[in-house]
């Protein structure tokens, strides 16, 4: 009784797409997941800025994996990118708020490390210029603004000490131009714009003085424009975007007037394209971006952005304009936050990388746009409240049935996808708040029982659908908030009649299939008192003796033989004190003593290999930290090693081919895969009973990989350990490390590359670690 149980480590599924926003509900059938939810895209994670190619949209691979927002990108010079904004970690390396990314999307050494977010940059030469409202960086203390050594990061002498933020840097001739909401600039009184010696960090004595924020600046042919909020700038009443002369700093006769804040500016052949909030140009409409000639006047081009959103970056390349923000379309057409135009005809171009949030920022090397933004992921499909995901390649399958409103509920039966929620259309055809969906053509069944409010629980048994949620008609008859449906033609109601009087928030079947478990916020059910859980007969619907007597809403339940488990956002259930979460007898709903005792509320529950897994809005349950999901011992409660360092929280979850899926507001510790995320279960072989110092294990983390792996090790005693990778061959492609190593765990790292330092293909690998007297061996896939 007193032995270790066998412990399990987590393994992020590192090639699962995710979604632009948090779904609802999941399901998993053979090698597919189901998400539903109120999501329009679903894409790689790449992480919050991207390599794209100014061609054809293609991303470069792999991605740096931003964990956070990137404000600013410049192009180092060497195929890579400077990235700054508000970030804890690239490619699960930690670099906070500023970074480098090598021209293959690995993360340099280069490692700033300001104590604040990063607005700005700008590449001159050896020498990156950094703002924002940071105070240290570098290695030394900068107020705002920093000039860093381009190779080692550290703090050039160079030091203007502004004091406030800088969101505008302009490197010209010898000087750098800064823009931001500022007062003072080394002393000498400055607002918000400035001019400062590029040797010496002296501020000159040019003073055009906004009298609010400087956004951008960008110099063409010997004239600095400036973008922001201002009314007044250069001695002149200018709103919002400006012409100043580099020499005394006073305001050109250039007036284009805009209406609303003016957030990027791009200079080119005689046009300077201006993006931002405003609607119009001298008065003429010209909403979100223009092209504005000598005379201050919008051309006649107008890309139509949408209203959903501004313009915040621009950047020119080659015969292209590329423009970045929080739009939705362009000229009529599905552009994601990214879009591209013709320079020379104005025509919106083909080049659609789709980003899942906004871009803040753009800049070009010539063959391709570096883009930062709150984007975590680039290069999707569009999917509407419903998606497929393949669980071994990670992507988006075609399945496309695209609902005009939000899933909460997805139960698969057979080869059909039952979807519940509050929508009019789905898979092709009108559809009332439920539908059954085929899972290989994503159509529309004939079934329609058309309820006439949300539907939030679906169970299936034989030819009999159960819904649940609030509505008052299902099926051509009255149904309160519970009804039994044919699951063949039209969807007519059968004579299943519980009439809860409250929501119905989860369904589930008995393991015979003869009961049906209901959750939810109701107080009566089946013509009885029932506290907001009870057991119904699959039958006629009437309330058995199971009667939980919650508080309050149970909100999802898991059988497990003869114990219901159950989630919600209880405080006493079963006749006893339990918080969020509890066990009950499934013939009386009376508790057990199990009490893992949550600190938050529980949305999803399974059960799983001696375990219950637990997903919610909580950060401690089962005696330990856990954030949203954990792993939770079935004899005692207490929650295990096994740990997925989520923030956020679930919805719902799944199991599926040893990983838990996991759909809601998440994110992942280190990693930009937000909204959904699959955490593998890897057994570490553990001895029970043993010291784990001494125990001979060998794990590979991820695995699938598609960057680097780690290959984690122990022996039980000394030895020269090498580590080998070899193809399906059994030819060897890469020798990792051989060197003395000592008892207990170690690690190695492999960047998938093999012996000539050439990238491998995508496929299976077998890993091998073997000394004088061990062999530990374990199969590897990689993945694009």
């Amino acid at each position: 009784m007193l032995a270790s149980p066998t412990a399990d480590a987590q393994v992020l599924r590192e090639n699962l797409w995710i979604t632009d926003s948090a779904p609802n509900a999941i399901a998993v059938s053979g090698n597919t997941i189901y998400l539903g939810g109120d999501f329009k895209q679903v894409s790689p994670a790449t992480g919050a800025s991207v390599a794209i190619d100014a061609g054809t949209g293609a991303l470069s691979s792999p991605a740096p994996g931003v964990s956070g927002i990137v404000n600013a990108v410049a192009a180092d010079g060497s195929g890579g990118w400077y990235i700054g904004g508000s970030f804890n970690s690239v490619r699960g390396q930690t670099r906070h708020n500023a970074a480098q990314i090598d021209a293959s999307g690995n993360v340099t050494a280069w490692n700033p490390d300001p104590n604040s977010e990063v607005r700005e940059l700008a590449v001159s030469g050896n020498t990156v210029y950094v703002g924002g409202p940071f105070n240290i960086i570098g290695g030394a203390a900068r107020s705002c603004i920093a000039a860093l050594d381009g190779v080692t990061g550290a703090a050039k002498a160079w030091d203007p000490n502004v004091n406030g933020p800088v969101y505008a840097i302009v490197a010209d001739g010898g000087l750098v131009y800064v823009g931001g909401s500022f007062g003072v600039v080394g002393g000498a009184t400055r607002t918000n714009i400035a001019a400062i010696d590029g040797v010496t960090g002296t501020v000159t004595g040019w003073a055009p003085n906004a009298d609010n924020y400087v956004y951008e600046l960008a110099m063409g042919s010997g004239t600095l424009y400036a973008g922001g909020l201002f009314t007044s700038i250069g001695g002149s009443p200018r709103n919002r975007i400006a012409s100043l002369n580099v020499a005394s700093g006073a305001a050109g006769s250039w007036n284009p007037n805009a209406d609303g804040r003016v957030s990027a500016i791009a200079v080119s052949g005689g046009l300077v394209y201006v993006g931002g909030d405003f609607l119009n140009i001298r008065g003429m409409a010209h909403a979100r971006l223009a092209a504005i000639d000598a005379t201050g006047s919008a051309t006649p081009w107008d890309p139509d952005v949408d209203a959903t959103g501004g313009v915040s970056a621009i950047t020119i390349s080659g015969g292209s304009i590329y423009v970045g923000g929080s739009f939705k379309t362009c000229g009529g057409l599905s552009r994601r936050h990214l879009a591209s135009f013709d320079l020379a005809s104005g025509a919106l171009s083909s080049w659609n990388p789709m980003a899942n949030d906004g871009v803040n920022a753009l800049a070009s090397n010539g063959s391709r746009i570096y883009a930062g933004g709150f984007f975590t992921g680039i290069g999707g499909v569009q999917r509407t409240g419903l998606a497929a995901i393949d669980a071994i390649g990670g992507s988006a399958t075609a399945w496309n049935p695209t609902c005009d409103g939000e899933i909460f509920a997805i139960e698969v039966k057979d080869a059909t996808v039952y979807a519940g929620g509050l929508f009019t259309i789905a898979g092709g055809s009108t559809r009332s708040n439920v539908a059954a969906i085929s899972s290989t053509t994503g159509l529309a069944t004939a079934w329609k029982p058309n309820p006439n409010g949300k539907v939030r629980a679906i169970a299936v048994r034989g030819d009999t659908v159960y819904i649940g949620g609030t509505f008052t008609v299902a099926g051509g008859g009255a149904r309160i908030n519970a009804a039994a449906i044919g699951a063949a033609f039209s969807g007519t109601a059968l004579n299943w009649i519980p009439n809860p009087d409250g929501e119905v928030f989860d369904l589930e079947l008995s393991p015979d299939e003869l009961l049906v478990y209901a959750a939810g916020n109701f107080a009566t059910i089946g013509a009885q008192s029932r506290g907001h859980g009870a057991v119904l007969r699959a039958s006629d619907g009437q309330a058995l003796a199971f009667n939980p007597n919650s508080n309050s809403t149970i909100a999802t339940l898991a059988i497990n033989g003869n114990i219901v488990y159950a989630g919600g956002a209880f405080a006493t259930i079963g006749g006893q004190p339990r918080d969020c979460i509890a066990a009950l007898n499934a013939v009386t709903g009376s508790a057990t003593s199990w009490n893992p005792d949550a600190n938050g509320s529980v949305r999803g529950l399974a059960v799983d290999g001696g375990f219950v897994y637990a997903g919610g809005f909580f950060n401690f349950v089962g005696g330990q930290p856990r954030g949203g999901v954990a792993q939770i011992e079935i004899g005692s409660g207490n929650a295990t090693s096994w740990n997925a360092a989520l923030t956020g929280g679930a919805n719902d979850l799944a199991m599926g081919g040893g990983t838990v899926y996991l759909a809601g507001p998440l994110g992942v510790t280190g990693s930009p895969h937000v909204n959904f995320a699959g955490i593998g279960i890897t057994v570490l072989g553990i001895d029970e009973g043993s010291d784990s110092r001494n125990a001979t294990t060998l794990r590979l983390s991820p695995n699938p990989f598609s960057g680097n792996v780690d290959v984690r090790f122990a022996l039980a005693v000394a030895g020269t350990p090498t580590v080998d990778i070899f193809d399906v061959t059994g030819r060897r492609v890469r020798r990792i490390e051989s060197t003395f190593t000592r008892p207990g765990h170690n690690a190695v790292r492999w960047d998938g590359r093999n012996d000539a330092h050439v990238m491998t293909a995508p496929g299976l690998y077998l890993v091998r670690v073997a000394t004088e007297r061990e062999q530990l061996s374990a199969k590897l896939l990689r993945v694009e």
